[in-house]
């Protein structure tokens, strides 16, 4: 394939839509979690000149209207610290199941209105874009959102029931997923907490929060961003190709102001805002001759 030529079954951006939406949540996370572990090091390290006992008011003060929250000991801040420190990591444990989720969900979406034939064990025999333009509900998110529903072991079942096989970092880390999945419920449902821990009626007194140690999270972090892309491996060029560019294109209002511009360059535009780079106006008048003619 020539370079800026549209190709369906090739994601001409490098990528598919939804791995470069993974990819950035995957940053955000990443600068999020690593600004507050500067913050927090600055933090304990502005406490070496003082003791324990001393009031939390030396070093920090609020708005006098929540100030009685901080009528504290710098030892008792140092702890509620810690323990807060702990909660980020919980909290963005949270984070990284949900656009793993997404990501899975979108992909698989993709793929499967992309290449419908998937659910019949004939992989290509039709493309997706002609009930795409022929049927103004064609949809099968219903059928990817089910993959986020059930422990690991049947979502693992689900994806290889459509696909034939599974990513091997995804089976083989089937343990790490459920004890993701097991803290997400806890953190979201029993405020961090295993998820039987309240199960009695006449508990008076908090159980203690889950802990995450930095390693685990980065350990985390990292198998999270292998799975996502090997399954974008298994399944870009495969079953998605161009179709989520295709798809835009069905879904953008063609009444445009086209201000003596053609319908191809207002569409470079707009794919361009979304992408952060361009695409030769070959491609966009390429996609568009392919749309009319299927």
């Amino acid at each position: 394939m020539t370079i800026g030529t549209f190709n369906r079954w090739n994601p001409a951006w490098g990528s598919t839509w939804a791995y470069r939406l993974f990819q950035q949540h995957h940053r955000q996370i990443n600068m999020l979690y690593w600004s507050h572990v500067g913050a927090k090091r600055f933090a304990f390290e502005s406490t070496t000149n003082f003791n324990k006992e001393d009031h939390a008011s030396v070093l920090f003060t609020l708005p006098d209207a929540d100030n009685k929250n901080l009528d504290i000991r710098l030892g008792e801040w140092g702890d509620s610290y810690s323990e807060f420190d702990n909660w980020v990591r919980l909290n963005a444990l949270v984070g990284i199941t949900g656009y793993l989720e997404v990501f899975l969900k979108t992909i698989i979406r993709a793929a499967l209105e992309s290449d419908p034939g998937i659910l019949h064990g004939s992989s290509r025999t039709v493309d997706g874009v002609n009930y795409l333009k022929s049927n103004p509900k064609y949809s099968l998110k219903e059928r990817a959102d089910d993959i986020s529903i059930g422990d690991w072991n049947q979502r693992i079942a689900k994806y290889e029931k459509l696909f034939g096989s599974a990513p091997n970092t995804m089976k083989s880390s089937i343990a790490k997923l459920e004890d993701l999945r097991r803290t997400r419920n806890g953190v979201t449902h029993t405020f961090g907490r295993a998820s039987d821990d309240y199960d009695s009626i006449i508990d008076a007194n908090t159980k203690p929060q889950r802990k995450v140690s930095e390693k685990k999270f980065v350990e985390t972090l990292a198998l999270i961003g292998k799975i996502a892309k090997e399954v974008e491996r298994d399944l870009a060029v495969k079953h998605v190709g161009d179709y989520e560019t295709v798809y835009f294109y069905h879904q953008w209002d063609k009444e445009f102001d086209s201000n003596h511009q053609t319908e191809s360059k207002v569409l470079k535009k707009k794919v361009g805002q979304l992408h952060s780079r361009g695409m030769g106006n070959t491609y966009f008048q390429e996609l568009i001759n392919y749309y009319n003619a299927i």
